[in-house]
Order: structure tokens, then sequence, then C-alpha cells
């Protein structure tokens, strides 16, 4: 009976673990070290290179402690949200990249960058009488552009049949937002002029509660609420929206001329709310089948759903291939727009706030890969993840992005 709830816990861990390197600590005897490469490229824009280090040691019987250092390096180019292309005035026959448009030298339509990110966290376990456990952790983030605190805990909580694990948890992040300049742009101030004003500072505070349920020796569930609350700055210093004007008043199709761009401009709060649902099933032939439900909604009146499907088959010799299927679909924000349209706001003015961001564009993703994984002498671990993102927007300027994730992991534990 024992090394049946050894097995349901462990089973367990994997299914609420997000990322696959949490569940170290339920493999780990006494230490456990693990490291990553990720590789991530997007079509003709974003590149990114991360290198990932955790260290999991016991340093008593009830107490864990885990380190983690992240060391990202980000380049490529991203879209503005402007309009506008190499001269003073372009026409803009359609609201999709899908009609041709292509940003020249010199557009403010996409921006490049480069920037360096190095994180570190640390998280310490403590485990109750083996029926409860708390968590403490703390993390910092720095970029050239922004810097960001965290601290959270959370606490779980096991019946004495070991059936069902009740968990909570709080998590407050301090974030520092400025330009590689310095400073943050004048909300609706004119791309390149307007008051620079100071830093902007930001507040989240997420919490979360959940129930996992172990309803046989192959099958358990979980059931997650979170709410989350974002105070302060969280306009992108970098984002543009343009002001345009139809051609023809009588004639939309006819397209419109791009006039002016402004720095966007967004709410000051941010209330969020999700519920999150898992199931895991081990099949006869020792396969695991995950599969997820995500609903996400807020105060910007953006809703997504997310749906993923993963497939654990195991061969002889400690090897196993994961197969990934993800789908996403989002609504816009309420205050997102193509361009600021003169005909709509008038020749002056403007609506409360406004932003061209593609990512609060209506959109959906779909993600396709596998992971593989081979043990060696029990004790080191192999993995490999390869997937392929695309997203397609309904009125971003650019509709269509692809990526490609490459991840290579090696973990090894010490007795």
């Amino acid at each position: 009976m024992k090394s049946v709830k050894k097995k349901l816990a462990f089973a367990a861990c994997s299914l609420l673990s997000h990322n696959p390197q949490s569940v170290l600590a339920s493999e780990a005897e006494d230490w456990a070290v693990d490291g990553s490469f990720l590789h991530y490229e997007e079509e003709q824009r974003i590149t990114v290179n991360k290198l990932i280090g955790t260290l999991i040691t016991n340093i008593s019987e009830a107490d864990r402690v885990k380190v983690d250092l992240v060391f990202d390096t980000m380049s490529g180019s991203t879209p503005s949200g402007a309009l506008e292309g190499a001269g003073s005035f372009t026409t803009i026959t359609t609201p999709s990249g899908a009609g041709g448009f292509s940003a020249s030298t010199g557009s403010t339509a996409v921006a490049d960058f480069s920037d360096t990110r190095l994180g570190v966290g640390v998280d310490w376990e403590h485990t109750k009488k083996r029926l409860y456990r708390i968590n403490y952790g703390s993390s910092i983030s720095v970029e050239k552009d922004y810097t960001s605190f965290g601290i959270n805990s959370n606490y779980a909580q096991d019946t004495s049949s070991r059936i069902v694990t009740y968990s909570a948890g709080v998590a407050m992040a301090f974030d520092d937002v400025r330009r590689s300049t310095g400073g943050t742009p004048e909300p609706f101030a004119l791309y390149g002029a307007g008051e620079t004003l100071e830093n902007g500072t930001r507040v989240t505070l997420d919490t979360i509660f959940g129930v996992t349920r172990v309803f046989n020796r192959r099958t358990l569930g979980q059931v997650n609420f979170s709410t989350g609350l974002n105070e302060g700055y969280l306009t992108d210093p970098y984002k543009l929206i343009s002001r345009t004007q139809l051609l023809d008043a009588n004639d939309p199709s006819a397209g419109f001329d791009e006039k002016d761009t402004y720095y966007e401009s967004r709410p000051s709060s941010r209330q969020r709310s999700s519920v999150y649902t898992a199931i895991a099933h081990k099949t006869r032939h020792d396969n695991v089948l995950h599969m997820s439900y995500r609903y996400y909604w807020d105060d910007w009146d953006i809703v997504s759903n997310t749906l993923d499907f993963r497939l654990k088959i195991s061969y002889e010799n400690n090897f196993f291939i994961e197969p990934h299927l993800r789908l996403y679909q989002q609504t816009a924000a309420n205050f997102y727009y193509f361009s600021l349209e003169q005909e709509v706001f008038g020749p002056t003015g403007f609506p409360e706030f406004g932003s061209a961001d593609y990512r609060l564009d209506q959109f959906s993703g779909t993600t396709v890969g596998f992971n593989i994984s081979k043990k060696f002498s029990g004790t080191g671990k192999l993995r490999m993840r390869v997937e392929q993102i695309r997203w397609e927007y309904e009125n971003s300027l650019f509709d269509v992005n692809n990526a490609l994730v490459f991840q290579l992991s090696y973990k090894k534990l010490f007795e």
C-alpha cells in the first residue's frame, strides 16, 4: 500500500507541474542538478536563447531547497502597432498583413531590439507529518529596461487517506518598467515627441486554490481556481498606435492614409481569473494520457480557452516519447484598435485607452510537438522538446506568425 501511495503522489506531482523541472523534487533522494538549453525563434522576428540551471538538495529529512538560474538573450524585431511604412504617408488597403503590406527599412511598423535577462529564484519546501507541505519562494529578474522582484508561498494538505490534496498559494511581484533610454512616454503622446515620464511601477497579486483527487490507481484529476490583480503602469512603453483617415469617406474599401503615430495607453489596473481542470490516466500498457482545459477572463474583456493534450508513450530501456497538442483562442481587449480612425474619434479626439499591440487582438494559436526522454543508469535523464507554434490574428497588420521551440535538458540525481 505504501508503494502505491508513493506512485500516486508522484503522478499527482507530475500532473500539477506545468514545468517538467518542478517534478525533480519528487524524484531526488538527496540532491539533483538539471541543466537546460532552449532556443525559440519566430519567423523573421524574435530569437531567444535561454540557459536554465536548477539545483535541488535536502537540508534535512523535512526540508528541501531549490535554486533556479536563468540567463536569456533576446534579439530581432517585433510589430510596434504602428502602420507607417518608409514614407510620411502610407496607403493601407487592408487591415491585415495578408494584403501584402511590407515594412521597409526605417519603418516604425516593426521595432528592432536586443536584450539580456538574468533571473534567480530560490524555493524552500517544508514537509510536516507527511500530510502537509508549505513552500516559500522568492525571485528576481533583471533586464536593461525591466526589473522584477517576486515572493510566493504555497500550502498543500493531504487527507489522511492520501486520496485528496487541497492546495492554496499566494504570490506578489513588484516591477520597475522603463525604456532602455530611461523613463516612460506620456500616454498618447506623439511618437518622437511628448514628455518623458518617470519609470513605471506596478504590483501584481495572484492567488490560487486547488483540489487534486486520486480516483483509482490509474486516474487522477485536478481543479484549480486562480485570480490576480495588476495595479500600476501596465502600458508597454515601446508600443505605438497610428491615427488614420479614410481616402474616400463614401468608399471604405479604398483604404486610408496613416497621418500620425502615437504611444499607446492602457488602464492602470487589470483583474484576472481562470479555472483550470486536468486529468491524467495511465493505460494498461503503461502509457499516460494528460488532458487539460483552462478558461480565462479579465476586466479588459479578454476571454481565452486553452486545450492541452499529451500522451506519454513508454518503451523498453527507460525511453519514452510524448506527442503534444495545444489549442488556444482569445478575444480582443476592449481598447484594442487596428488604428485610431478620425472618422470614429474625430479630428482631435482620442478614446480613453487604446492599443494596437497584436497580443491584445483576437487570435488563435496551435502548438504541435513532442518530448523525448531517455534514462541512463537509473540516475540520469536526457530530455528533448521540439514544438512548432502558429498564431493567426484577426485584425493585426501582421496577421500570421510562426515559431519553432527546441529544448535540450539533462538531469542528474544523486543519492
